[in-house]
Parts: C-alpha cells; structure tokens; sequence
C-alpha cells in the first residue's frame, strides 16, 4: 500500500481509502449482516488502509454502528473522517452534538478528520462559516480534542472551490475528481499543493461510468483486461502528486483486494503523460476532456462546463451520488444525467428556453477536438424547451403557485431534502414567505421536527391546520400521493404537483 503526507497535518494516510458508503443493502437487516460489513472493513485495515470515510447517513443510517463493530478488533492503525452538512446541523452547537453522537456511536474518542460536507456554491459556504454556524462549531471540537483537522467537501466550480482553499480555513478538501473532469479540476489540486493542504478524491469512477463502459475506457486508461479497468481508474487519480486519498466504495473483501492491489507500490503509472488533448484515442474522440479552451463564448455560454456535463448524455446508466434513476425512459434520463451534473457540479441552470448560441464558431475553431459543440449546444437547449427546464420557467411556476393567488397557508409534501431546496430557493428568489407554510409527511418519526423554521406534521393535520393548498414535492411518487390526498379537494383544498408530466429534477 502506498502512503502519503496529508498536506500540512504530518499525517500518513493510504492512498487508498475506505469510503462506507456503498455496503450492500441486504447486509444491514441482522446481525449476520452487519458483522460481514465489519469483517470487509477489517480486511481492509489488513490490506494497509488506514483512512475510513463514515457519515452517520450511509448504510441506511447503520454505518458508525458497523465501523464500531471493526474498530473493536482492527488489526492496524487508522484515521477516522466523518462530517456534517448545514441542512443537517445549522449552529455551532448542533455540529458539536453531531460530533459527539458520532463518537459515542463508533466508541472512539476522536475523529481525526471532520468535514464541511457538501458545499454547493460561495452563499452556502459563507454560511457554513457564519459566527456560530457549523464551522464554529468544527473549531470547538477541535479545541476540546474531539476533532483533529477540519476539511470540506465541494459541489460547486474551480474557481468556487479555489477561493475557499486561499482563505485558508481548512486543512483538506473532498473533490469529484476521475478521467472525465480532470481537465477542469486540476487547477484545484494547484491550489491545494500551493495551500499545503490535502486532497481527497471522491467519484473516481465518474458515477459508474467507466466500469459501464469498458469500450470507451480501456484504450485510454492502458488497460487491455475488462477487469482491471476499475484499478487504472483509480490508478489514473493516484498518478496526481497532489492527491493524498483516493476513496472508493468497497462492497467485498474481493473489491478490497482488487482495489488494494491497484495501490501496490509497482501498480502506479504516471497517466498524466497520457496524450489526452493532443492524439486522443479515437474511441475517445467525443468526449470532452475539460481543456477549457473552448472558453471564448461572446454570448457568455459557459461551454466547458456545458461540454463536460453533455459528456455524461453518452452514459444515460450513470449513476449519480449513489442512486441510479431507472424510472425514467431513456431520452428523460439522458437529459436528466446532463443537468444533473451541470447543475450540481457547476451551479448552473439554463436562464432561459431561448439558445444564446449565435453559431459564431470561435469554440469550434480552437477546440483541440473538434467537437461539434455548436450542435450540442443546440441538443441542450432542446432538452431544454422539451422539459422547460430553465430558471425562467422555474420562478413564474413558483411564483404561481405560492404568490399569485395569496394563499395564506401553504403546505408543502413529503418532507426531505428535496423539498429544503425548494424552501431554500424560494427565500433567494422571492425573500421571506408572506404565507404560514408547514410540512407534512407520513413518517410518524419526523413529526415535531424542523426543515428550516418549518414544522414537520402529520398529514391527518392538514384540514385542522386550514390549509388552503398542497404541493406535492416528490417527483417519482407524486402520482401516488395526489391519490391519497385528493380527498383533501372535497374541503376546498387544492392540491397542485410540484413536477410536470416531463420535467426534471430542479434540485
């Protein structure tokens, strides 16, 4: 197993790292289950891994609960990382709770890195920063020993991310970093080396879209055996100086074999000297690599970023954070998996139905490809008008039907992330709510909980509350719950869909 310095922090970690993420589901039923996902992490702990990524999210809410079971007899050393998000843990205090919790749960009395988790943009960063929100908090757990360093994750752009690595509050940062964006991100491990700061690298395998399509991948990653196309994956991250952990979600003892094995000492090739730009396979020759020369637009489109998102439109099985949206047909999909990433890796979505492209050609002339990109810019925006799926038409839909008829009790259905960021786009957009707006949901465990300021209540409360309307926030079950609701009419309350018959995910 190869090692290395974690940027400033004097620490030793392994290149490769245990990301807990992905146990198997059918192993978090019983007992025998849970011991066989300790036994991985163990094994892995024998193959030389010391880093172990956790969240008290992963494996359906089980995962501190199996890494305690490994930490009781692991075989070597190791580094715990753990983390928390501000929909989560808003204030200083609940951070330190949440630090607390964790530790009390996996039985160890520090946790050597502990993460800004999943910061999506400079707004949502300051706030994470605020005087008394959650990286406060992260600073008196590091006073008071329970913490050692404090890193962030980061879903947002280079230049984003770039600026919080040069304020330098952090000793680490998690990145989305694989064959497929590496040309936009580099920049970023620049940065970090010149912040003396580790580096973690998370999707090294681009959602699954290198293992899912081996033809594409094998020539470019000097891998001529199928099997072995996930191990030059993650070799290709490891050939970056720069990079300190690559993690990896391992499910077998098998996939900690294979894995560590990419990571012996004789396994790393220095894959930057590949020719990525200049003499790209022609297998590989329609995608985009990230150069970023193609960043000319007079009309100010932000065509690398549009170019590396359309990537994934030749990828429609990717998956994406884990989840693999099969309920959609293929086109849907495919449009979904594009704005998907642009939104979520760029914090972009299209301002409006209208193509700014005006055919100009400028990108075209200087792309060392020779994309069509003026063709799939094009393709975007018809996705784009086929699913108005635009800023534009996001405000004028939410303007309808939270403002325009001046309701006075909004309620919003089923609770969750999804409809956060839908509170959370409101308030930028349009400021406070004039309305009372409450959130309901059929999980009696969330009653009495909070998503913003808001109540989580029970949907038998719906009628005693006087609420005047509905929004069904849940794409994929909408139908079904319009069903269970639509008694609610009777009584004069409307109940509306938050999606259309053809959009997509807003958030």
């Amino acid at each position: 197993m190869i090692y290395r310095e974690f940027g400033k922090t004097g620490k030793k970690v392994s290149l490769l790292g245990f990301g807990g993420m992905r146990f198997k589901p059918e192993d978090l039923n019983d007992e025998a289950g849970l011991n066989r996902c300790a036994d991985i992490v163990r094994y892995a702990s024998k193959q030389g891994v010391n880093y172990f990524d956790t969240a008290p999210e992963y494996a359906q809410g089980k995962e501190e609960l199996i890494f305690r079971r490994a930490f009781e007899d692991i075989p070597n050393h190791f580094f715990v990382a753990s983390k928390s998000k501000i929909s989560s843990e808003k204030t200083a205090d609940d951070v330190l709770r949440r630090i607390n919790k964790s530790l009390d749960i996996m039985g160890i009395s520090t946790i050597n890195f502990y993460s800004m988790w999943s910061i999506m943009g400079l707004d949502h960063y300051k706030k994470v920063i605020s005087e008394g929100g959650p990286y406060q908090g992260a600073l008196e757990a590091k006073k008071q020993g329970l913490i050692e360093h404090i890193i962030f994750s980061a879903h947002c752009t280079p230049d984003e991310i770039i600026t919080m690595i040069n304020d330098g509050l952090f000793e680490g940062v998690v990145i989305s970093f694989n064959i497929l964006n590496y040309g936009s991100m580099l920049r970023i491990l620049e940065s970090a080396s010149e912040k003396n700061i580790g580096v973690i690298t998370m999707n090294s395998l681009g959602g699954g879209v290198i293992p899912q399509n081996p033809d594409y991948f094998r020539t470019l990653l000097m891998s001529n055996d199928e099997n072995s196309l996930v191990s030059h994956a993650l070799q290709f991250n490891s050939s970056f100086k720069e990079i300190s952990v690559v993690l990896s979600g391992m499910t077998s003892i098998k996939e900690v074999s294979d894995n560590s094995e990419a990571f012996s000492t004789n396994n790393i090739g220095n894959y930057k000297k590949i020719p990525f730009v200049d003499k790209i396979s022609p297998e590989l020759n329609s995608l985009c690599v990230g150069c970023g020369y193609c960043n000319v637009c007079p009309e100010k489109i932000p065509i690398p970023q549009y170019m590396q998102s359309y990537n994934y439109h030749f990828f429609p099985d990717a998956d994406f954070m884990g989840a693999t949206i099969q309920w959609f047909e293929e086109n849907r999909r495919m449009a979904n998996n594009v704005f998907q990433r642009l939104r979520v890796n760029y914090g972009i979505i299209p301002e409006t139905l209208l193509n700014p492209c005006k055919k100009c050609g400028q990108c075209e002339q200087i792309c060392t490809q020779r994309l069509p990109i003026i063709t799939r810019i094009d393709e975007i925006y018809s996705w784009v008008k086929k699913h108005n799926y635009c800023l534009e038409s996001l405000i004028l839909f939410m303007e309808r039907v939270f403002i325009k008829d001046k309701v006075q009790k909004i309620g919003l259905y089923p609770a969750g992330a999804y409809t956060e960021s839908i509170i959370k786009f409101f308030k930028k957009k349009f400021g406070e709510p004039s309305f009372d707006l409450y959130i309901f949901d059929s999980n009696s465990s969330l009653w009495g909980e909070r998503i913003d300021t808001y109540p989580i209540c029970s949907p038998g409360e719906i009628l005693n509350l006087g609420v005047e309307r509905v929004i069904i926030t849940n794409l994929r079950y909408q139908d079904d719950i319009y069903n269970k609701l639509q008694y609610l009419e009777d009584s004069g309350i409307s109940i509306i869909k938050f999606h259309g018959k053809n959009d997509l995910f807003w958030f």
